[in-house]
């Protein structure tokens, strides 16, 4: 019988530690430790959503302290295809990548239990500040984050080890990962609920003149459209709050629960959108996406999207933004500011985009099958 993760750090142990440490470092040991902070679940206040954070000062056997934080599942929702997803990416994916992303000493999922743990570089000790979409962010910051995200989606441009030894990363129209987003009785059934008790929310999807389910429907039209595109590593929820800022105007991207094979414009479109405020995103979209196209391009994609392809998508990226990713969204998880904010700039943009009348005009998704 192995050892489940706990959800909450009381249940940390040395023992739970240096299991953690050494799926990274077959010979790391941990001498003592402390919990010196951490966001949980509660009031909102804590912005987080899916797992927590625990911040804890470690002692390896002969390495000196380093602070670092340990991510743990939820006490209250199963949640483990995400779990398993990310501890893939961070087990698989990011040791081989010379990206801005958090370092990583330990990633496990305990398939017996259910949980799982991950210990990351704490990024404060490199400076880093966390925005989300009630905080600016520069012209050059968000640019450095969609020249990480060129250099991601270049790595993995239609990289053979997608589909091979990298195929534990899940496409976004197939797998436990797609099911657990798109199955009707799943996460829609979170985006009917919501609407249904947060008069803001079904306002708004009101003034844009939708509802649930033709969103649903757009999503899926765009999704099977968008898979016969070329494909990469998507980071999957690339929405400005799971993105961090360094000195010097650097970015990097956190929160790799969603990372999926899919198109470049579902990362895109969705830290545009949210990072900026609705006139900022209107008068400036197309020269950042102009700007990722020519990074993309610099980064040794030969024949990137022309700019029409690419407006073309970004447009279409969009629903799924809304849809997935602040529909479902209780305000109980980041307050009800950063929530409502991110729902009017994504409400804003499906509407200024046009974004359900053109997947309306895709091939309908066939029925949803298990």
């Amino acid at each position: 019988m192995t050892e489940a993760y706990p959800s909450d750090p009381s249940g940390l142990t040395r023992s739970t530690l240096t299991r953690l440490l050494r799926t990274m470092d077959p010979v790391a040991e941990v001498d003592t430790f402390s919990v010196v902070g951490g966001q949980f679940f509660g009031n909102g206040e804590n912005k987080v959503s899916t797992a927590g954070r625990a911040e804890v000062e470690i002692q390896r056997v002969g390495r000196p302290s380093r602070k670092m934080v340990v991510k743990l599942c939820r006490p209250d929702v199963p949640l483990q295809p995400l779990y398993r997803n990310e501890v893939a990416f961070y087990r698989y994916i990011r040791p081989s990548l010379d990206l801005e992303i958090p370092m990583v000493f330990g990633a496990d999922f305990d398939e017996e239990s259910g949980t799982f743990g991950l210990i990351l570089e704490d990024l404060r000790d490199r400076g880093a500040q966390f925005p989300n979409a009630t905080t600016p962010v520069s012209r050059e910051q968000l640019r450095s984050l969609l020249d990480i995200l060129a250099r991601l989606h270049a790595h993995f441009w239609q990289n053979p080890d997608l589909l091979g030894r990298l195929s534990v990363i899940q496409s976004h129209t197939e797998g436990e990962l797609f099911e657990f987003f798109m199955a009707p009785d799943s996460v829609p059934a979170l985006v009917r609920s919501e609407i249904a008790a947060e008069q803001f929310k079904r306002e708004l999807v009101e003034w844009i003149g939708t509802d649930e389910a033709v969103l649903y429907d757009a999503v899926r039209r765009v999704q099977l459209h968008q898979a016969t595109l070329p494909f990469t590593l998507c980071h999957g929820d690339c929405h400005i709050g799971n993105t961090y800022l360094l000195p010097g105007e650097r970015g990097g991207l956190l929160d790799w629960q969603l990372a999926a094979r899919g198109c470049w414009a579902h990362d895109v479109s969705y830290v545009i959108i949210t990072a900026l405020s609705i006139s900022e995103r209107r008068n400036q979209e197309k020269e950042l996406i102009r700007y990722y196209l020519e990074q993309l391009s610099r980064h040794g994609v030969v024949q990137p999207p022309t700019m029409e392809e690419a407006w073309h998508e970004y447009r279409l990226a969009a629903n799924w933004c809304l849809y997935i990713g602040w529909l479902t969204t209780p305000k109980t998880h980041y307050g009800v500011e950063i929530t409502a904010c991110n729902v009017i700039r994504l409400c804003a943009a499906v509407a200024d985009l046009g974004s359900v009348s053109l997947a309306s005009g895709l091939p309908p998704p066939p029925p949803f099958a298990w």
